[in-house]
């Protein structure tokens, strides 16, 4: 009987230890620029508008989409203020994104019925960033 107890609580004990191995081995991919699975489906990764050179008050614009096809944990993939394409998460302040970022709206205006997405939904993003030098 007492052998079957130390077998049960070394199970128990083993399963919790893999566990706690499992979610610290996740990686914080925020910052890193946006890649898809299936190459056929790049037009999938964001790409801003390009600003109107004859408009002095033109501000880059941002994208930001949610797909399965996109190699980010969070699934999420913004061009931020005219950035290229980087992984994202949503955040509801600062402590919830890594150093470096800031926890804001990217979209401007409301999307439209339907969308997954709305202007007060806030991410991790990084104003001048480039997701080509960025390390997590």
């Amino acid at each position: 009987m007492l052998a079957h107890l130390k077998i049960r609580v070394l199970i128990a004990l083993s399963a919790a230890g893999l566990g706690l191995l499992g979610t610290g081995c996740l990686k914080d991919d925020v910052g890193t620029c946006c890649q898809v699975f299936d190459e056929s489906k790049m037009d999938l990764i964001p790409v801003p508008p390009e600003v109107d050179p004859a408009d002095p008050t033109a501000k880059p614009a941002s994208v930001i989409r949610q797909d399965p096809a996109f190699d980010c944990s969070g699934l999420t993939c913004t061009a931020y203020q005219g950035s290229k394409a980087f992984c994202t998460r949503q955040c509801e302040d600062e402590a919830d994104c890594p150093e470096g970022f800031s926890c804001a709206p990217v979209l401007d205006s409301d999307p439209g019925p339907g969308a997954m997405i709305g202007p007060n939904d806030k991410f991790c993003v990084r104003t001048a960033h480039s997701c080509d030098s960025w390390e997590p």
